[in-house]
């Protein structure tokens, strides 16, 4: 995991098994996966990720929580 700022197009996509889960056109934090995972789309589409990039309000207190 780590704190990235991103400027992503789209609110939800997934690329080359990168979910990304934008707020306001922002991204800033990335969570790697040690094995691919199945997410739904919002239109009912399925696609295995190995990335999700997300945004938070507040990345440290995030980041203590995922590696707690």
């Amino acid at each position: 995991m780590r704190v990235r700022r991103d400027y992503p197009t789209g609110v939800v996509t997934v690329v080359d098994g990168r979910l990304t889960v934008a707020v306001s056109s922002r991204a800033n934090m990335v969570v790697e996966l040690t094995r691919p995972i199945s997410v739904t789309r919002p239109l009912g589409r399925r696609a295995q990720v190995t990335t999700i990039h997300f945004f938070t309000d507040d990345p440290s207190t995030a980041l203590k929580q995922l590696t707690a």
